[in-house]
């Protein structure tokens, strides 16, 4: 070992959990070993005059208010448990859930889908292009799970907002096929 031990070093070596390195350096540096001799020195001291007398009842008034008036005017640190991230990804989780709500709601009215003009298939409904493949279920799913006030809130702002009512056939067709590819991608 080049250097001397550091003063953690040195407590540690003179209460004896020192690792084996330490040890070996004291025996032969001088310096260290006088300041280990030291540390035990005083720890001997403190165990003879370990009758330390409790403090008044004042003391201990009078110290909590000085560390109160001390804190006081320290700044709270802002710590975030997911720094940035569970803003993006509540917003991103509300917007599905309300354009599911949404969807939902279109779909038991029967207002989503192919129009009769459309060139869309005799027997396709809007809730046979919505839950193909069983998407739509999980969908249905998903949001079972949520709060029921949290379910009304959301169906609440869903029959307020509902933009889906302004798209067309052929943008309504487009947002459930943007929407399924958005869920094959989640999987």
């Amino acid at each position: 070992m080049s250097t001397h031990l550091t003063p953690a070093e040195v407590v540690s070596v003179a209460e004896g959990h020192g690792r084996e390195v330490l040890l070996r350096h004291v025996e032969v540096c001088a310096v260290c070993r006088a300041e280990v001799d030291v540390v035990r020195a005083v720890e001997i001291d403190l165990r003879a005059n370990a009758a330390v007398p409790e403090p008044s009842p004042l003391f201990w008034d009078h110290f909590s208010r000085r560390v109160r008036e001390a804190t006081a005017h320290e700044p709270v640190p802002l710590v975030s448990w997911w720094p940035g991230r569970w803003a993006t990804g509540l917003a991103a989780g509300a917007a599905v859930v309300v354009l599911a709500v949404t969807l939902s709601i279109q779909l038991s009215r029967g207002v989503v889908g192919p129009s009769r003009s459309d060139e869309a298939s005799p027997d396709a409904s809007p809730a046979t292009l919505a839950s193909d493949d069983g998407r739509w279920d999980d969908m249905v799913h998903m949001a079972a799970q949520l709060p029921s006030d949290q379910m009304s809130d959301l169906v609440a702002i869903a029959e307020t907002t509902s933009l889906v009512d302004d798209l067309t056939s052929e943008e309504r067709r487009t947002l459930l096929r943007l929407i399924s590819m958005e869920m094959k991608d989640a999987q």
